[in-house]
Order: structure tokens, then sequence, then C-alpha cells
């Protein structure tokens, strides 16, 4: 599945991606969230670039991942420039302390100023990349168990996946501890899951 979403022209997924983007500020959940858990792309997931452009501008609260260790914390992001490459590559917030990391300077943003997500906001969506998605909601990352963690310590997520139609198949295997999405939002289609 990574080597056939990696076949994806670039082309194809610059535009499928706008069309994602899109779709989720068309969401029924959009409108009345005020915080959002997002995710950097890495390689060639889906870019959520232009759906935080419009997010901010529509006044949302942004939270990016940051992995340290075993565990992973969602920090609020004002600027594209609080974010720095970290771990397997993926930007994230730069707190204080990153600079002994060992990320090339250029390559880093401004210091974190803001605030960890904690739960404030009941029912938050979460945008969750993925390797494949099933249609019922199933999902397949890759392999280190990040999101799954997050997700089964913070039931009160609305978690979204987010993926190219070609990532969608009829079925995964899935653990009975795995939290399904609530949605699935590609480049196609819109699905509520469960």
């Amino acid at each position: 599945m990574k080597r056939l979403r990696d076949e994806l022209p670039g082309e194809y997924r610059r535009m499928a991606s706008g069309e994602v983007a899109k779709r989720l500020v068309s969401s029924l959940w959009y409108e009345k969230a005020g915080e959002i858990l997002v995710y950097s792309a890495i390689r060639s997931e889906v870019d959520l670039s232009a759906f935080c452009e419009r997010a901010r501008a529509d006044g949302k609260c942004l939270f990016f991942p940051k992995v340290q260790g075993d565990t992973m914390d969602f920090f609020q992001v004002d600027s594209e420039r609080q974010l720095c490459p970290g771990a397997f590559g993926v930007r994230e917030p730069r707190i204080v302390g990153d600079e002994q990391r060992g990320a090339p300077e250029e390559d880093c943003g401004e210091v974190y100023a803001g605030r960890i997500w904690n739960g404030s906001a009941s029912e938050a969506p979460i945008l969750v990349p993925g390797v494949a998605f099933a249609r019922a909601g199933a999902r397949i990352g890759y392999g280190k168990g990040y999101y799954d963690r997050y997700l089964a310590a913070h039931e009160e997520l609305i978690p979204v996946g987010i993926c190219f139609d070609a990532q969608l198949v009829d079925a995964v295997p899935a653990e009975p501890c795995d939290r399904p999405m609530a949605w699935i939002v590609t480049e196609r289609e819109t699905l509520r899951s469960q």
C-alpha cells in the first residue's frame, strides 16, 4: 500500500490533497470544531497544508503531534514556522531543548510558544494518517502504535482517517483494542464509518 501511494503522480497527489481539504472544510464537524488535531505529511501522505491554512483563517486552533520516546503529544502551532524536522523526519512543534536534537538550524522554526492539547475541547477531531483504511473504519498505520495509544487515552476525540482513494480497501486486519475511525476522507468521498 505504501508503494501504491508512492506511485501516485505528484501532480495527482497535490490535486487530491486539495480535494481532501475541501471535503474536510465542508464536513459536519468542521464548523463547530474550535480545536483540531492535525499532522504534517511525510513522503507521499495527503498534504494538509491547504486545510491548515483555511482552518487558521477560520479561527481554528491547530495542534500538531510531537513524538518523544514512546509517547506522542499534540502542541498548538500558530504558524508553519514553529515546525522543525523531528522523529522519523516528520515536521513537528519545536520546543525548548530541541536545539540539542541535531536538526539543522536552517530547517528549524521558532521555539514553540503554544500549549499542549489536554482534552479541553470535547469531541475535538483528530486527523489521522495511515497506510490503508477499511470502509468500516479500521486503519493500518506504520507499526509504532503512536496513534493507537493516543486514541485509547483520549476517547473524547473524533478520529478522522485521511487517505487517498487508492488506500481505501474493503477490509484490513484489526485488533479488538484498535479504535476505528469515525470518518474517512479521501479526494473522492467522505465516509461515516461508525
